[in-house]
């Protein structure tokens, strides 16, 4: 049965094992948290931009 959802992962927001990918997102069955895997690096590249942003401002 592990067959069915051989994309597995731990969920990030509440950690537990079983989170698959749907062929469009992540989907964790036990807190029903949803993500992509562009998610975390979006998230990094957008704060480093806005620092820099920030400084060019001043």
């Amino acid at each position: 049965m592990s067959e069915d959802f051989p994309d597995t992962t731990d969920c990030p927001q509440c950690g537990e094992e079983g989170a698959y990918f749907n062929g469009f997102q992540y989907e964790c069955p036990e807190c029903g948290y949803e993500w992509t895997e562009d998610d975390d690096d979006t998230e990094e590249e957008d704060s480093d931009d806005d620092d820099e942003d920030s400084d060019d401002d001043l």
